[in-house]
């Protein structure tokens, strides 16, 4: 049962007046749209007009005139920074209510609604998420069931249609195309098509044919009609292959990325209780940046609204910048909602960003778009006129500026001279943006200012396994293979990884062995048996008759490789990467780099992506991993990263996608030409639907490029600096590009600019320089944005609390783990018992299930988490499962049905304490008349937990971790909005037995007010903390791993953490007690 018990008088007083002061800045238009609340409401909201504003404030007011509680208010987002940027801004009116807001986007929305409601979307509880490597093996496996009749088959370049049928599947998805509707669609072109009266391929001229058949003007055209009807035939026939999609997809127990939103579709037409409970909890609906929606998103909107004839939704958008058709978003989305609710229409043209003359070049361009709201509806005026207060104006605002340049490395340098000379007359370096379509444009800035050491902002998308850490890892995990399949068949690879840097292996020394090895060769040429590497490296003597001058240390290298080798088949591949990352003291090089948050967040990508391949497949091998990784070269699959070079007061570049709401004062546009904008839509990768689907694509229609350049064209304020180059780095003319013409006023003319010899030279002599970073262990601007949508769990708090260092590098640094046996026993005994009792409590009547069927779910949990286990590990702990399972199902089942009804893995993500947001998993919740009772499964020895359970003895001591868990639920359960009666108490459940007495043991923990009291200031103190980058000392326990690491890595004086701006006093991080 929910809680309602909200309104805006509870909220401390400067909120409220921060809402009020916000509101009167608003102008009349804009206090419209948050005025009406009741009803639909589509507001068209051009660039610069406060839409982000808007929608905040609007919350404020919801809650301000009525007593709904922020839980019933719903704000759908298009991406994961919005729902960010507008929970902030929330925040700032009505404090850290703001968390009980929902504020997500449409595929976490779906995926939130499927984990709360397991026991309706049951079916799909065991699938996981498709790879694309997976996926390529899907599409491939489709390809080989055609028939040799099927219109799709090929016996050269057999599998040429995956993308093409990929993109044909997604779009069908992400609208809620069906193959019947395909066909249907298709068979009324068809008839219409070919039919000679009503037809529209008609001939447009008089025409004679070969065989003299004269045809007039307006006649019937039948050969163009059959080649319309043929070229979509097969579109057709691949739409229908969707069902075969799924059933491949279905016996691999996989989904993809639109499944969710399918699924919570699907059961809300088929389960009205379930559409019900959201409708009633969601009474106020918001969705930003409506023109990215796509018909699916817009359905599911549609279910949440049908209950009212007139619903509380409100959108905001504007078809001029709907940019991303490229990932489904349909901007016909705008007339379907107009269409649907004839709603209020409010539209926002007084722009407080740029100056009217930015205005009128934008809307010149915009104008030759066809596909607007303004020209099918023309009382719908979206005229942007310059708002901003006077003092917010400079002096003189130009016109936007148009160079024209001989060659791409002369516009580079000039736009780097431009900004020098910004940067000298006291322009922030965060108030100038560089817009491109591709990151590859800027290159060449990006490293002139990194390495002159100017601060800059950049973000763009890698593929981690062609950086240099990864690579190094791969190389190292090839050779063990090589070695374990043929040994010492590859020095080669072995010379190459001798000299990684962080062995601190002179180059010479490595020649030296080199040479000897050689010369062993030639003295027994006879033999013909050239002295392997791996015998000279294990025997110190050799190593000194090779001259090297440090043999101590060549051997300590041996030695680890020699392990490595011996314990490929000993240990999990997660646990052997562990092994390489700690040994070498790679971790340790990439940890003193001034580059090392970035190479630590690609060491992290790679692991991640081989925990999950190991989670997908069990027992991941070695040589399984190195498969994968070549089919992921050989089919171009990307392992993505994000690189951020980020700098607060930066310079940004950004692609003109990622340059969406922003601002800047000075803009600079570059290499506009034909190529980079019209040309750079990609090749044409659809079967061809029929009109009456979907209107024909286009390939010469720029409309979207155009929006794209209008988007980009808008983020200046006073200065747009547009550039294009007629001559490529090649010596190739190129074009500048239409939307250059289209957009330049009619009294203004590109400045031809050429950069002088002394500019380029030094311009040039730059980028072939080489400068090395400066160390520095934290990278503040880095932390805090990790930290952005940092939640406080029980877990994370046990483990600040526990050690700092620990919590610095596992929550932080996020340093790969490998997943243990231990661990992944743990995970499979929590899997039976959540599989369990969901099974036995959707028996009709309700019957607990037979030990069988709990074995049945220990074995398919074993199976699910089988990367952490060796083989040996696997089938001991497999045995030893089941037979401490039967136990405990002797013991306990005859009490399972005296509870009403429980609650399952019930998960808690937008809780708050004392402005601390919370989060939780709890494994069990039993669910009484008048309280709850809170159980959580432990595996592991009983009998050492009593030191966890225990409560603080005094002011010094923090408790144990079971206790302060309890405790902390509590504290969860008190703050959400679910269940009005109150936890009564908390039970640890061990699983395993007593060693000395061979019983069960069940520890119950009664939570009193002093106990919410003390946990509640660790919470408050921790997250205090936290957020300040406090993350000294140490436990110094000397088992604990983290604080040997920096012992052994991070000597005193070796490593600066000293923010350049902070005092000695206030220094974040340093390792002094260690």
């Amino acid at each position: 049962m929910a809680k309602h018990t909200f309104a805006m008088k509870h909220i401390n007083k400067q909120y409220e007046e921060a809402w009020e002061d916000a509101y009167k800045k608003l102008n009349i238009e804009q206090q419209s749209a948050v005025n009406n609340t009741e009803g639909p409401v589509m507001v068209i909201a051009g660039p610069g007009t406060g839409k982000t504003q808007l929608l905040a404030v609007r919350i404020g007011k919801i809650l301000k005139q009525s007593d709904i509680s922020p839980y019933n208010i719903l704000c759908l987002t298009y991406t994961d920074a919005g729902a960010i940027a507008m929970r902030t801004r929330l925040e700032s009116f009505i404090g850290p209510e703001a968390h009980n807001v929902t504020i997500q986007t449409f595929h976490a929305f779906c995926n939130t609604i499927i984990k709360d409601n397991m026991q309706v979307f049951g079916e799909y509880r065991d699938l996981q998420p498709l790879d694309e490597l997976e996926e390529v093996e899907v599409y491939k496996e489709l390809i080989n069931n055609f028939d040799k009749d099927h219109l799709l088959k090929r016996y050269k370049n057999q599998y040429l249609d995956i993308p093409r049928l990929k993109n044909l599947f997604t779009k069908m998805k992400q609208e809620g195309w069906t193959p019947e509707m395909i066909q249907e669609n298709f068979n009324s072109f068809e008839k219409v098509a070919l039919d000679p009266e009503i037809s529209d391929f008609k001939y447009g001229r008089k025409t004679t044919d070969k065989d003299g058949t004269v045809h007039q003007k307006g006649d019937f055209n039948e050969r163009k009609a059959n080649d319309a009807v043929e070229s979509l035939k097969p579109g057709v026939t691949a739409a229908h292959e969707l069902n075969e999609y799924h059933e491949i997809m279905e016996k691999r127990e996989r989904f993809d990325y639109q499944d969710m939103l399918l699924w919570v579709v699907k059961k809300f037409k088929e389960n009205d209780h379930l559409k019900a409970r959201y409708q009633e909890q969601y009474q106020y609906i918001l969705v930003d940046e409506y023109q990215d929606t796509n018909g699916i998103q817009n359905e599911l909107l549609f279910l949440l609204c049908d209950y009212w004839e007139r619903p509380n939704i409100f959108i905001v958008g504007d078809d001029d910048q709907s940019i991303y058709r490229f990932q489904g978003a349909n901007m016909e989305s705008i007339e379907q909602f107009k269409k649907k609710y004839d709603p209020v229409e409010i539209v926002l043209t007084k722009n407080y960003r740029s100056s009217q003359k930015i205005l009128d070049s934008a809307a010149q361009l915009i104008n030759h778009n066809n596909d607007r709201l303004s020209k099918k509806y023309p009382t719908l005026r979206k005229d942007l006129t310059e708002s901003r207060k006077e003092e917010s104006k400079p002096a003189f605002s130009p016109e936007p500026m148009y160079w024209e340049f001989n060659g791409e490395t002369q516009e580079e340098a000039a736009i780097i001279q431009k900004i020098e000379q910004l940067i000298s007359e006291k322009v922030p370096h965060n108030n100038i943006g560089v817009i491109y379509t591709k990151h590859a444009i800027a290159e060449n800035l990006i490293r002139y200012f990194s390495q002159k050491k100017i601060p800059i902002s950049v973000k763009r998308r890698v593929n981690a396994l062609h950086e240099k850490d990864v690579v190094r890892i791969i190389t190292i995990l090839r050779y063990l293979q090589e070695e374990i399949s043929r040994p010492c068949s590859d020095e080669l690879t072995l010379f190459e990884i001798l000299h990684y840097d962080f062995w601190k292996i002179k180059p010479l020394d490595i020649a030296k062995l080199n040479l000897y090895c050689r010369d062993a060769y030639n003295k027994n040429i006879e033999n013909r048996r050239i002295q392997n590497w791996r015998e000279v490296l294990a025997d110190l003597d050799q190593l000194k008759q090779a001259g090297v001058s440090d043999p101590e240390k060549l051997s300590k290298v041996n030695s680890f490789i020699e392990k490595w080798i011996t314990d490929v088949h000993n240990v999990t591949i997660q646990t052997l990467i562990e092994m390489i990352l700690t040994d070498s003291n790679m971790l340790g090089s990439i940890l003193s780099d001034a580059d090392k948050t970035w190479r630590l967040e690609l060491i992290n990508t790679f692991f991640d992506f081989v925990k999950e391949k190991a989670d997908k497949v069990g027992n991941l091998s070695l040589s399984g991993l190195l498969d994968t990784l070549d089919n992921m070269y050989d089919n171009n699959i990307a392992l993505p990263a994000i690189k951020i070079f980020y700098e607060k007061e930066g310079i940004n570049f950004m692609t003109a996608h990622g340059a969406k709401g922003l601002e800047f004062e000075h803009v600079f546009i570059m290499r506009c030409t034909d190529k980079a904008w019209e040309k750079n839509r990609g090749s044409n990768q659809e079967f061809k639907l029929p009109p009456n689907v979907i209107a024909p694509s286009d390939e010469k229609n720029p409309e979207e490029s155009r929006r794209l350049f209008y988007v980009a064209m808008t983020r200046a304020k006073d200065f747009l600096y547009i550039s294009y180059p007629v001559i490529d780095n090649k010596g190739a003319s190129v074009n500048r590009s239409m939307f250059v013409s289209e957009s330049i006023p009619p009294d203004v003319e590109p400045v031809k600019i050429v950069v002088n010899n002394d500019v380029m030279s030094e311009y040039v002599a730059e980028l072939n320089a080489y400068q090395n970073g400066e160390v520095k262990l934290i990278d503040d601007n880095l932390v805090d944005r990790l930290l952005d949508s940092f939640r406080m769990s029980t877990t994370s708090l046990n483990k600040y609390l526990q050690c700092k260092v620990a919590f610095y590098f596992e929550n932080i640094l996020r340093v790969p783990m490998g997943k243990n046996a231990a661990m992944s026993f743990g995970s499979a005994i929590h899997y039976a018992m959540e599989q369990f009792f969901k099974d036995f409590q959707n028996t009709n009547p309700i019957s607990i299930g037979s030990v069988n069927k709990l074995l049945e779910f220990y074995n398919k949990g074993m199976d699910r988490y089988r990367s952490g286990f060796t083989q040996r590990e696997y089938d001991n702990y497999l045995e030893y499962g089941r037979e401490i399972l039967t136990e405990y199902y002797d013991r306990y089942s005859a009490d399972w049905l005296k509870i009403p009804n429980y609650e399952l893995e019930y998960n808690i993500s937008s809780a708050e304490y004392m402005g601390v947001p919370l989060s939780g998993k709890l494994d069990k919740i039993s669910i009484f008349n008048d309280h709850l009772i809170v159980t959580d499964y432990k595996t592991g020895n009983p009998d050492r937990a009593n030191v966890k359970l225990k409560r603080p003895m005094d002011d010094e001591d923090i408790g144990g971790d079971y206790w302060r868990q309890i405790v902390f639920y509590r504290i969860l359960l008190d703050r959400d909005k679910k269940y009005i009666q109150p936890m009564k108490r908390g039970v640890m459940d061990f699983v395993e037995k007593s060693k000395r007495d061979d019983t069960f043991k069940n520890e119950v923990i009664e939570v009193t007010q002093e106990d919410i009291q003390i946990v509640g200031q660790q919470i408050t103190q921790a997250y205090r903390d936290i957020k300040a980058h406090i993350f000294m000392p140490g436990c110094n326990d000397e088992q604990c791993q983290w604080c040997n690491f920096v012992n052994r890595n991070m000597p005193i004086g070796l490593i600066d953490a000293t923010d350049d701006n902070t005092d000695q006093s206030e220094v974040k991080m340093t390792y002094p007690d260690v």
